[in-house]
């Protein structure tokens, strides 16, 4: 069985850098805990009005 978290974060339009930021600090962290990177996604949708400021993450 697989299980995957998934974390949908809403960010205010001019602190999309500094989440971004963050993001990979935390990714960072849980990969010294001893997550394997490989099993870490985030995306980031381009196009699409709300979805526009919208950070997505995802852990096998």
């Amino acid at each position: 069985m697989k299980v995957i978290q998934r974390g949908i974060m809403k960010v205010v339009p001019c602190k999309m850098a500094e989440a971004m930021e963050l993001n990979q600090k935390h990714m960072a962290i849980t990969s010294r805990m001893g997550m394997p990177v490989s099993a870490m996604r985030s995306c980031r949708p381009f196009i699409g009005g709300e979805y526009m400021h919208t950070l997505i993450f995802e852990v096998e």
